[in-house]
């Protein structure tokens, strides 16, 4: 592979992973094959991306920005390898939870890919930072809208696949806050998986819907609740300050774990009222 174009490179790493070769094994034969040019920074893409499987992101980080510098520096060429270093870059600093710079990168490989020309070629780099906004947990609207732009684009491409994957990645960022919009993605997802044949891709996209319906039986039994007790005017401010968390991603978690939590809260202070207590918050 050494007189290979770079993205020919990159994706014979991406073969090794996918073979089920051990991660750290890549990462060493990558970084033992990258010699100088666009070369090298094709390896240590490669390397960065291993590096991040094999659960060192820091490493990732240092492989992955050497290889964005690099390649960003060689004049004219093919920008695939380019955009392929920012979102193994992305990914490093997501698995280090540094979310700004995860946004910050990944919003550059977005520009990198949409000026080929090619409608499709930005899709994964919006998942990218899609994902990033989903974990800052501070836009979710943005993280849903990034998705959706990658689903759009996957479909452009006849891509069944991608689209299930960035609408599910949608339906994650909206859960808490609207999970009947939630619903119409994971429905959209679950047929795009079927259409592909791919069976894992729509079981985790049902077990979201799962938890999207129970999310939205909890805010409905949790308005009740509220409704019941603010009748008679008691406890405005604890059903208030409750109601609000009930419905903020970070106090229920993404996957809805935290719906039961928010709704017994909920029911706890209905019950106090009613017997005349009142809540410390």
């Amino acid at each position: 592979m050494a007189g290979a174009a770079p993205m020919a490179q990159i994706e014979q790493g991406r073969r090794w992973l996918e073979d089920g070769e051990a991660p750290e094994a890549v990462a060493e034969e990558a970084l033992a094959l990258a010699g100088g040019g666009a070369g090298r920074g094709a390896w240590l893409v490669v390397a960065a991306e291993a590096l991040c499987a094999a659960g060192e992101p820091q490493e990732a980080l240092a492989a992955a920005g050497e290889a964005l510098a690099l390649l960003r520096s060689l004049p004219g060429g093919d920008p695939a390898p380019t955009a392929a270093a920012a979102c193994a870059l992305v990914r490093a600093h997501l698995a280090a939870m540094n979310w700004d710079d995860a946004i910050s990168v990944a919003s550059v490989a977005v520009e990198i890919l949409q000026a080929t020309g090619d409608p499709a070629a930005a899709a994964p780099a919006l998942l990218e930072l899609s994902r990033g906004y989903l974990g800052q947990m501070r836009d979710l609207e943005l993280a849903a809208g990034a998705a959706r732009s990658a689903a759009e684009m996957s479909r452009s491409a006849g891509d069944a696949n991608g689209v299930g994957r960035s609408l599910q990645l949608a339906a994650e960022a909206c859960l808490m806050q609207d999970p009947s919009e939630a619903l119409e993605d994971l429905r959209e997802a679950v047929r795009a998986f079927d259409e592909c044949g791919n069976w894992q891709g729509k079981a985790a996209a049902l077990q979201l819907a799962a938890a999207a319906r129970a999310h939205a039986s909890g805010l409905r039994r949790a308005a009740r609740a509220m409704s019941e007790v603010t009748r008679s005017g008691e406890h405005a401010r604890e059903l208030g300050f409750l109601w609000g968390r009930c419905r903020l991603p970070k106090f229920c978690g993404a996957d809805g774990s935290g719906t039961a939590i928010a709704t017994v809260m909920l029911g706890a202070v209905a019950l106090a009222a009613a017997g005349g207590l009142r809540l410390p918050l």
